[in-house]
């Protein structure tokens, strides 16, 4: 792999766009998309916003308390003098400093929302999890209260919080991470304690996702040349390749504990369609291990060990649902990395241009992939200097989930996000719903584009 930058860029669209101008291709794009399709006199898709607890508690990023693999690249990085702590952002978002404030402000805007938007998401938080007593109790009380206002609570076990900062390895800052020995076991043990605490503080059925976009992190933690994605691997295929299977094996017995509980599994998968696909085997081992190795292995109980795109053995399936979070497609670069031996990886540039063609076609591909799964899309957000930009993409999308799937309340659609919550980019982010929250929480403001956001859904 040669030298240079790379960046999966997650949880977010197009940023810096001008007013609204619209390019050829942009015009292209609106000519081609499906009519817009009135859906007032229809059932609704069941509308829902999500949350990254560690992207917006402070407390989730305190080492004294949440000792993470975020914290620990942090210690190492400012040791070699680079140091780099999420936010890059920090002085555009709105943070709170503990559970109990983002409680507050929660409830507060479900008082504003209503019933347009009746599900929040929000994670757990695994190195919080782990450590920490209070956060476990606090968290128990904050979904409680959440459900009381009346939210339809969901969770996600991982939620780009790495792991505890145990599993995060030595000086080499690519070693640990999930490709350490003991990462399957301890997140194992990290969902059967969440599950075991909240399966009587949530209702039957609710659903729980074992991870949002675990693919995207694996990619940046042992790929990104910058070294500031933990644990910090820089071009470490083969440690990446241990981490996925690893993650594998985790995310499975996750599912069963879920399962057995009586609560819906799901996973949240960031599928990048490969454009410029050259056909050589290290762009399809590229398609196939961003997109498709993990539900392969869960869905069809695959487990190909040499990511081949083949099943060297199978195990018993463990169905989940699946929600698709959607920002853009990838190129394939000049670079390769090793994954294991005679075995390339073609390292992906990505786009992150919001396009409802490609949406509805990476929709369909999932679909038909996996016709038997429940589907619903995880997370899209926005991002553009432009309202009118963003108000027409929703709409696109939002046709498109009826297009493919049906105009049915079963198919859910989450929007990113809820507050304005730390980013993992450079940019100007505008794609939160709800704005500052008045004393004690009371009431809180929309965002103009939360304000567009609930006149599309009422």
């Amino acid at each position: 792999m040669t030298k240079g930058a790379f960046l999966f860029a997650i949880a977010f669209g197009a940023a810096g766009c001008s007013a609204d101008d619209k390019t050829v291709a942009e015009q292209k794009r609106h000519e081609d998309a499906p009519p817009h399709h009135d859906t007032r006199s229809e059932p609704k898709f069941a509308w829902g916003v999500e949350v990254s607890t560690v992207q917006l508690v402070n407390e989730a990023v305190n080492p004294a308390t949440c000792p993470s693999g975020w914290t620990a690249l942090q210690e190492q990085l400012a040791q070699g003098g680079n140091g780099h702590l999420p936010p890059l952002q920090a002085a555009y978002v709105r943070r709170f400093d503990n559970l109990y404030q983002f409680a507050r402000a929660s409830i507060a805007a479900h008082n504003e929302i209503g019933d347009t938007i009746p599900t929040l998401r929000l994670s757990t938080v695994w190195p919080c999890w782990a450590a920490d007593e209070s956060w476990r109790n606090g968290m128990a009380q904050a979904v409680q209260e959440l459900q009381n206002a009346g939210w339809r609570v969901e969770l996600t076990l991982l939620h780009h919080d790495s792991y505890p900062a145990n599993l995060h390895g030595g000086a080499g800052f690519d070693l640990g991470g999930w490709a350490h020995e003991s990462a399957a076991d301890s997140f194992t043990a990290y969902a059967g304690s969440v599950i075991a605490m909240l399966r009587d503080v949530l209702p039957a059925g609710s659903r729980i996702y074992v991870a949002n976009e675990l693919e995207a992190s694996l990619f940046n933690g042992y790929l990104d040349t910058s070294g500031k994605w933990p644990p910090g691997g820089k071009n470490a295929g083969r440690r990446m390749a241990q981490a996925f299977l690893h993650a594998r094996d985790a995310l499975r017995e996750g599912v069963r504990l879920i399962r057995n509980a009586g609560l819906e599994p799901a996973i949240a998968v960031n599928v990048r369609p490969l454009l410029g696909n050259t056909g050589a085997a290290a762009d399809r081992t590229l398609e196939h291990l961003h997109n498709w190795w993990l539900l392969d292995a869960l869905i069809r109980g695959c487990n190909d060990d040499a990511f081949a795109g083949v099943c060297d053995t199978t195990v018993e399936p463990a169905p989940v649902t699946i929600g698709l979070t959607y920002y853009g497609h990838m190129e394939p670069s000049e670079e390769t990395v090793e994954l294991a031996a005679g075995i390339a990886l073609t390292v992906p540039a990505i786009n992150v241009e919001p396009n409802a063609d490609m949406f509805r076609q990476t929709l369909r591909d999932v679909h038909e992939r996996y016709p038997d799964a429940a589907l619903g899309v995880a997370e899209i957000g926005f991002s553009s200097g432009s309202i009118a930009r963003m108000d027409g993409w929703l709409r696109e999308y939002r046709d498109s989930v009826g297009l493919v799937l049906g105009y049915e309340e079963k198919h859910f659609i989450q929007l990113h996000t809820l507050f304005a919550g730390a980013e993992f980019s450079e940019g100007e982010w505008h794609f939160h719903l709800i704005g500052e929250c008045g004393e004690n929480n009371r009431s809180c403001d929309f965002t103009p584009w939360g304000e567009r956001v609930m006149e599309i859904l009422y």
